[in-house]
């Protein structure tokens, strides 16, 4: 009887996730596990097993996929892939794992899960699933700092336009490949100092997303993602306004940013840590904005997240040349943003760290290597003279050449 049962349990979980029932579909793989358990133990059993345990992680994620009960459904899948030799569900369970590793911030493991994935995709030479390996490679090379591997997996997967059927919402990950390399190409152009091409990127992404139509984040709750647009409403209030609504906006970012920490969330937040730290430099709220750079170091080293290192290093030097503390604390700092950005190929993060570097300098009356830093960085641009932190740096330029 459970031999017959555990596929119907089965495709009833698979049409809940459809229908994004997911509490429903937890309880239908569920079930399906309970009854496997009864049968004998082997490689048949093994074999039923591995798709429930990766369906059961699809629908877990659905609240975060940094939670431990994800972590234990993606891998006992692996484990029993790798013991039964099964080859074809071996992909979706390290795609499952790899998502868990990338937002739970443990980035050492989640490059090792990538290129296992990569190298499946090879063997199968399928190009979804290669286009998969691409851009799941792509992106944690990107927050590890390693912005031109980054730029090379993004754009290999963008290259791909393999033909086939749509998102299949059971897989790990299910979202649209291409989408969100594009997406995530656009923040590596970014940080390498290519806005111009940066937005177009992003404007492709986002106009093919809405040609899409895919059904995710509409009629379900999905918390991971609901806290990152309360930290992005929050972020877009606090640099619009002042005084009240500033203050309001700040403190949407900063609930946003504790709900994806409680949900497990440590990948890809550095830069909200970076973002609550800026508006706390400009509020004058010093304490704190020390206070979060910290926190936001101690995630990025504890994970490997490198890609916003520069931007801690550079708001700690601003922090503490504001709090009026000795120069020699601040110039450390943004020194080593100038050499850590120097050292990533970010030339979006290396202007904002000459740029605080020279003003330093420029206070201290060095005003000639103030504006000699900035120039020889501000001449590698060949694009995005009108955004904010170009400009800045050419008012900044001008103002430090004059005699």
């Amino acid at each position: 009887m459970a031999e017959r049962a555990v596929p119907l349990w089965r495709s009833a979980g698979e049409r809940a996730v459809h229908a994004s029932a997911y509490p429903e579909a937890i309880g239908h793989f569920e079930r399906a596990l309970a009854l496997l358990a009864e049968l004998p133990e082997g490689a048949e059993r093994d074999l039923l097993e591995i798709p429930l345990q990766v369906a059961l992680g699809v629908a877990l994620a659905v609240r975060s996929y940094a939670l431990p009960e994800v972590e234990r459904a993606y891998s006992r899948g692996l484990e029993l892939c790798r013991r039964a030799g099964a080859t074809a569900p071996l992909f979706p369970a390290l795609r499952g794992i790899n998502a868990f590793y990338l937002v739970s911030g443990r980035l050492n493991e989640a490059l090792a899960a990538a290129r296992e994935l990569h190298a499946v995709a090879v063997r199968a030479a399928d190009p979804l699933l290669l286009q998969h390996g691409h851009q799941v490679q792509g992106f944690v090379h990107m927050l590890r700092g390693e912005l031109a591997a980054a730029r090379a997996c993004l754009e290999a997967a963008i290259a791909l336009d393999p033909s086939g059927p749509g998102v299949d919402l059971t897989l790990p990950g299910a979202g649209n490949p291409l989408l969100q390399a594009k997406a995530e190409l656009a923040w590596t152009l970014g940080l390498l100092g290519y806005p111009d091409q940066a937005l177009r990127m992003a404007e492709e992404a986002l106009a093919a997303a809405r040609q899409s139509g895919q059904p995710l984040i509409r009629e379900q709750r999905f918390l991971y993602y609901e806290a990152m647009a309360l930290f992005q409403e929050g972020w877009a209030a606090a640099v619009a306004q002042d005084g009240e609504d500033a203050a309001v906006g700040f403190a949407r970012m900063r609930r946003g940013l504790d709900d994806r920490l409680a949900l497990g969330v440590r990948g890809a937040v550095i830069n909200h840590f970076t973002a609550l730290a800026e508006r706390c430099l400009a509020a004058g709220r010093i304490a704190e904005g020390l206070a979060l750079v910290a926190a936001g170091r101690q995630i990025a080293s504890a994970g490997a997240q490198r890609y916003f290192d520069a931007e801690l290093w550079r708001l700690e030097g601003e922090l503490q040349r504001q709090s009026g503390g000795p120069d020699g604390e601040a110039e450390r700092a943004l020194t080593g943003a100038l050499a850590t950005a120097r050292a990533q190929g970010a030339r979006g993060l290396e202007l904002r760290a000459a740029a605080s570097l020279g003003r330093l300098w420029a206070g201290q009356g060095r005003r000639r290597e103030a504006h000699d830093l900035l120039a020889a960085v501000y001449a590698g641009f060949t694009e995005g003279f009108d955004t904010a932190d170009l400009r800045q740096a050419r008012e900044l330029l001008d103002e430090w050449g004059r005699p």
